[in-house]
Order: structure tokens, then C-alpha cells, then sequence
């Protein structure tokens, strides 16, 4: 399950997405006192079935754990680099970047590999 938001000093539900997410950027940022954390989502993919907007089997899409992600950069202050929305692939050109609905071809991979760098050098 997602999971919900949990204030610094609650404990995590680390059995949901969104608490084992926290509990990872706290351990990283903890441990690391020089680190520059940025989150990165997925670009959109068929992630099961071959459908872009399918549910896995509690309901949940792809883009609830985009916006999930989104959202636990907001609570820490940290940049997130949303291949989801952002990238330049969509369902519309889905085809073309990606090979068998979830994995980059070449293309694909230069698309994400040249957002990410872009997205890194205006940090």
C-alpha cells in the first residue's frame, strides 16, 4: 500500500510505500551530512498489463506512487526530477521510447538520461 505522510519523529509504517520511503531519505540524510538527495520518479511505462493506466491489485496506479514520491519531496524540501509528468514521454509516444511497455530503448534511455542531466545542473 502507498501509505500516508508521517511527521519527523512518528514512527514509519515501513511495510507502505510512503514509510519506507521516508525511512530511507531520513537514513541517507541522517548519515550524510554533505548529501544532495534528489528523488526521481518513473517516466510513464505499461507498467502492468501492458495498460498505462492500470491498477496493481490494491488499486493503485502508477501515478499514486509518482505522486506519492512528489509529495514526500514537498514534506523534506527536496528537488524531485518527475520523469512521470515532465520527461517528454507519454502515452501518446509511448512506443517510441519504450520496448516492450516498461523497459527504454536506446531512445528512450538519451530522453531520460539528458532530462535527468539538465534537471541536475539547474540544482
Amino acid at each position: 500500500p502507498i501509505g500516508q505522510l508521517e511527521t519527523s519523529g512518528n514512527a514509519y509504517d515501513e511495510y507502505t510505500f510512503i514509510g519506507a520511503y521516508q525511512t530511507a531519505v531520513e537514513h541517507i540524510t541522517s548519515n550524510n551530512d554533505d548529501v544532495t538527495l534528489v528523488l526521481i520518479t518513473p517516466p510513464v511505462c505499461n507498467w502492468i498489463d501492458h495498460d498505462h493506466n492500470s491498477q496493481n491489485r490494491i488499486g493503485c496506479s502508477l501515478e499514486d506512487y509518482v505522486n506519492a514520491i512528489i509529495e514526500v519531496g514537498e514534506y523534506y524540501g527536496l528537488p524531485v526530477c518527475d520523469l512521470y509528468h515532465d520527461c517528454g514521454i507519454t502515452e501518446d509516444n509511448l512506443n517510441e521510447y519504450i520496448i516492450d511497455g516498461l523497459h527504454p530503448n536506446n531512445e528512450g534511455h538519451a530522453l531520460i538520461g539528458e532530462y535527468i542531466n539538465e534537471f541536475i545542473n539547474e540544482l
